[in-house]
């Protein structure tokens, strides 16, 4: 992957696009009316296109250009191109787009209206899962806990804003763009455009690398500035401002989860329902196989006996969403243990040993019918964080202070949560969804090895070398990563961290053994190409959610303690222990910085990251700010299993345990059932507690 900024190339003769939309929803277009372009400016639409008017991932097809209907705020109905910038914007703004209203206007969908009937939108994908008759456990029980959560919607900033530059090279279209799938932006470009692969070259850079924000929209911008670039024969550069990027770009869906659970009079879980709803907006190509993600680590680190899991994703008029580090278990991991943490407050059990008394044992079956064949970690890597956060000690006197607190002024506001979990790895799921992970190895006359494979990071790399001089019996300099380009690259899957982590080193291994077998016994060169298949001991049925689905589970703990000034309503994070184990460690550096970025990148969503409707302009979004990064203590196991995945761990641990703690601190005023959450937020809660204490 090319370390260089797409913004920072320079191209001869490069020309300015950017694209014509609509701010219509679900509406038909009628005409649009083109002004007087002067000479050197184009403009081209779904007309124009010689192929299909469409990108295809998996079984999605997302239009490139707005046709007969506009189905979202801002959807692109064409690209307008030109030699001088400032005269393109003046240009674009001259465009009238007519349209007509398939249905009345819709106010924007949103959980917070409860008198909305969320199934009144079409539903796009449904799945379940079940075991038992759960019903039937809750009426016979007398100790049963509701919950719900939701999470809004969250915006990827990337350093750099979405940008594509064109560049003609003799008869053949070179893309350069930051993406994470860079064969799927050739197939798509290839489509649209009606060409052979080998008419074009795709080159990804720098910003590809950062947590999944750009798996998918890549190839749609790519499709779009690809049609202007062909039909004008010109290199075309197209770049986002922040607004533009922050207004078009993907967002994560919008998600609720309710939760009902029924516990014995030993504090065993003997049911569970689950349901999971899914505003996915108007296009999200990853929708079925994130809501598969959902349905099998919904029971997270637990053991049900019975359970009901259902998961449904509806089409909104929301924009594009797509899918952000964690996939879809995220969500569902940090709602299932603030679910676990409302268990443990409401039926006065102690939160530690009703997680351990819960967890999935050895012999017992998973709830995708999957024998446990050995226990996690979960007893040494919760003494650890809870030992060294002194968390027993502190929970109790917290919930004892913040019950008895008679006045907003007496002592002080803090709190304490825990979370546990596990980070799955290597997704069966896209696997049978069509989405195949390949590597490649060469061994040249001269001893260098050419290795053609998709690392996520440039640590990811660094294990990799290690692993191939180690193998081979070579130094790190004669090992040499090709892959900034599609003609230097093996047609592979989009590059994800769980999958990077946890598919590559194993596809590295086989290569490395293919040319060992054959190193003196053929002549160099030597290559041997790997793709990854399914373990057949361990099959996965995409339609039924039976088998594994993941290469492996990386398990955690987290706790983070909180502080909430009674003044300003602000929220300070006092200190977040996180232990884990990610397997065989390599460099143990690397892993602590891994940690560290991820947990402030997870405080950040939660608490600063805000893209109300109210707050839709880039000049009010904030994240985090370096000297705002809490006191973080690690502890990372080294089990000298296979090396795991660790990077999106912390997006399933953070936000259960802060949102625990918050909670405690607000155990006499309304729960907070939300993330993110903001000072406005707690000010509400206090505030409408008091008044109702008053009345």
């Amino acid at each position: 992957m090319d370390k260089t900024f797409v913004s920072d190339l320079e191209f001869e003769n490069q020309e300015w696009a950017c694209l014509i939309r609509s701010s219509d929803v679900d509406a038909k277009i009628i005409d649009i009316e083109i002004p007087d372009l002067p000479e050197g400016f184009s403009f081209f639409s779904a007309k124009d296109i010689v192929g299909k008017n469409s990108i295809g991932f998996l079984k999605t097809e997302v239009p490139v250009f707005a046709d007969e209907k506009i189905e979202y705020a801002g959807q692109a109905v064409g690209i307008l191109t030109g030699p001088d910038k400032k005269k393109l914007l003046e240009l674009s703004s001259l465009f009238q787009i007519k349209t007509q209203y398939l249905s009345r206007p819709k106010a924007q969908f949103t959980f917070e209206e409860e008198e909305k009937n969320y199934f009144d939108y079409p539903i796009v994908s449904r799945e379940s899962l079940s075991s038992g008759n759960a019903e039937e456990v809750f009426e016979k029980s007398s100790q049963v806990v509701y919950s719900t959560f939701s999470f809004k919607q969250r915006y990827h900033y990337h350093a750099e804003t979405a940008c594509v530059k064109t560049n003609w090279v003799d008869d053949r279209l070179e893309i350069h763009l930051a993406t994470q799938w860079p064969y799927q932006v050739l197939t798509s470009v290839c489509n649209v455009l009606d060409v052979p692969k080998e008419k074009i070259n795709v080159v990804s850079h720098a910003e590809a690398e950062s947590l999944d924000g750009r798996i998918w929209f890549p190839a749609l911008l790519a499709a779009q500035v690809s049609v202007a670039s062909f039909l004008t024969k010109k290199n075309i550069v197209i770049e986002f401002s922040r607004q533009e990027d922050f207004l078009y770009t993907i967002k994560t869906p919008i998600v609720m989860i309710q939760h009902k659970t029924s516990v014995s009079e030993l504090g065993k879980i003997t049911a569970m329902d689950v349901s999971i709803i899914v505003d996915a907006g108007s296009f999200n190509p990853f929708i079925t196989q994130m809501l598969k993600q959902m349905v099998v680590t919904a029971a997270g680190i637990y053991h049900l006996p019975v359970y009901m899991i259902s998961a449904v994703a509806i089409k909104t008029e929301k924009g594009l969403t797509g899918l952000f580090s964690g996939w879809g278990d995220s969500y569902v991991s940090s709602a299932l243990e603030k679910h676990i943490s409302e268990i443990v407050e409401q039926l006065d059990l102690c939160p530690i040993q009703f997680r351990l008394q819960n967890n999935l044992r050895v012999g017992q079956k998973t709830i995708t019918g999957i024998k446990k064949e050995e226990d996690f970690v979960f007893e040494n890597i919760l003494k650890a964080v809870c030992n060294t956060s002194d968390f027993y000690r502190k929970f109790y006197a917290y919930r004892l202070m913040n019950k008895g607190r008679k006045n907003r002024y007496d002592g002080n506001w803090r709190g304490i949560g825990v979370s546990v979990g596990c980070q799955y790895n290597g997704l069966h799921i896209l696997v049978k969804s069509g989405m195949n992970y390949s590597a490649e190895i060469t061994l040249t006359k001269d001893d260098k090895v050419l290795v053609k494979a998709e690392p996520t990071s440039e640590g990811l790399k660094r294990i990799l070398k290690k692993q191939i001089a180690k193998e081979l019996e070579v130094e790190d300099n004669q090992i040499i990563f090709l892959g900034a380009s599609t003609d230097e690259m093996i047609p592979t899957g989009a590059a994800t961290a769980s999958c990077g982590i946890s598919i590559l080193p194993d596809l590295i291994e086989k290569c490395c053994t293919g040319i060992k077998n054959q190193r003196f016994r053929k002549p160099l060169p030597i290559t041997v190409s790997k793709t990854y298949k399914l373990p057949r001991s361990k099959d996965w049925d995409n339609e039924t959610l039976m088998g594994n689905p993941f290469i492996s589970e990386t398990p955690g703990a987290c706790v983070i303690e909180l502080e909430l000034d009674p003044s300003t309503y602000q929220i300070i994070v006092r200190g977040i222990w996180f232990a884990c184990d990610p397997g065989k460690i390599y460099s143990k550096k690397m892993v602590h910085r891994n940690i560290h970025k991820t947990i402030a990148n997870a405080v950040s969503n939660i608490s600063v990251e805000d893209i109300r409707e109210n707050n839709l302009l880039p000049s009010n979004y904030k994240i985090i700010a370096t000297g705002a990064i809490p006191p973080i203590r690690d502890f990372v196991l080294d089990s000298e299993l296979k090396t795991r995945g660790l990077g999106e761990l912390a997006e399933s641990l953070v936000p259960a345990a802060y949102i625990s703690a918050l909670n405690q601190i607000m155990i006499n005023h309304k729960r907070i059932d939300f993330l993110p959450v903001f000072t406005e937020d707690i000010f509400n809660a206090v505030t409408k507690s008091e008044a109702v204490d008053e009345d």
